[in-house]
């Protein structure tokens, strides 16, 4: 009997987080949810897991990078048909920054390396 009961709390309180899920993405806000479904807007806060999707965006410290290694490589390359390999200096920084560091790993879905996208002709309109 009590498997049972616990499943039909299970259940209930599913069927209760796809309620608030779906109101959250209506945009409706959690004082208005918690009201429709008779709840207290702590329950609503906990139900859609806010703290769990939050995070500290990184504060970089650019006053405190410091060097850790620097060196020569060499690379290949290909230049008017032919195989050469270029010589080329390379750098390690160590930059300290406090927050969540795994927001490093991520970028926008498009992205361009250019600060202003593709260049124009006329000069003056490549301001940003």
């Amino acid at each position: 009997m009590d498997s049972y009961l616990n499943d039909l709390r299970a259940s209930n309180r599913m069927g209760l987080d796809i309620k608030i899920f779906r109101l959250n993405r209506l945009g409706i806000p959690q004082d208005r949810i918690a009201k429709r479904l008779g709840l207290d807007q702590k329950t609503i806060h906990n139900h859609l897991g806010v703290d769990k999707h939050t995070f500290e965006v990184p504060k970089i410290f650019p006053d405190q990078v410091e060097m850790v290694d620097q060196g020569e490589t060499h690379f290949p390359s290909e230049q008017f048909g032919r195989r050469v390999n270029l010589n080329a200096n390379y750098y390690v920084f160590a930059i300290p920054f406090t927050g969540d560091g795994n927001l490093f790993h991520f970028r926008a879905s498009t992205y361009s390396s250019s600060a202003c996208g593709s260049p124009k002709k006329n000069p003056r309109e490549n301001a940003c």
